[in-house]
């Protein structure tokens, strides 16, 4: 089983400079709360005797969609939050409830703040890139597929298209072929971890597709 791993006060700056640097802002306590305390089963973490309080999470904005990382750090405490993990995830910036993409459950073991920097670099870049409708140039939405972490964008505005017809890219369209690879590989990697996991009998814990299954492990 591999090693619990507890991030340093200075490793958790180094790590919240790299966000600053990407366009992250840290989110202020009333936005924390206003964001997930009607998450069920979360009210009750927040004001635990053992851990209370909000643990740290970055924010960045851009093209109509937000990004949110969770780090499990409780800044009073100059210490992590025991027994959780940490979150990156895409949502609508004005209807925070339409959550469109979580990271898988990313555990703190060793490399945990680098994955968890990974995985926040990456959905920024999403963000940033945002990609327009090659026919009216406007925003795509995200949209599901029918796997359970299948996603790619779409058009909603495929009415007004002529002909009328839907256009759907990619979800990795703005990455380049060499980001690709990476990406491809590492869920080559991930899948056959699974699969062991699962001929073994074990639990495997997935990313997260829908708001209402945010209540996370304590």
């Amino acid at each position: 089983m591999p090693k619990k791993y507890d991030p340093t006060k200075e490793e958790i700056l180094s790590f919240e400079g790299m966000l600053f640097e990407r366009g992250f802002r840290k989110m202020t306590p009333s936005e924390i709360e206003s964001d997930l305390s009607p998450v069920p089963g979360l009210q009750r973490k927040f004001y635990s005797r053992r851990d209370p309080g909000f643990e740290a999470g970055y924010l960045m904005e851009k093209n109509g969609l937000q990004v949110v990382v969770w780090t499990t750090w409780l800044d009073w405490k100059e210490g992590v939050r025991n027994m959780d993990a940490g979150w990156v995830l895409i949502r609508h910036a004005k209807k925070m409830e339409q959550v469109y993409y979580y990271s898988r459950p990313l555990s703190r073991t060793k490399g945990y703040l680098d994955r968890l920097l990974k995985y926040a670099r990456r959905a920024a870049w999403r963000v940033r890139h945002r990609p327009q409708c090659p026919q009216c140039n406007r925003m795509m939405r995200i949209a599901f597929g029918k796997g359970y972490k299948s996603r790619y964008w779409t058009c909603p505005f495929a009415g007004s298209h002529a002909p009328l017809v839907p256009v759907h890219l990619d979800w990795d369209c703005m990455f380049t072929q060499e980001q690709k690879q990476e990406l491809n590989k590492e869920r080559k990697t991930r899948e056959k971890y699974r699969q062991k996991r699962t001929d073994q009998g074990k639990e495997n814990f997935l990313a997260l597709r829908k708001r209402s299954n945010t209540r996370r492990r304590k």
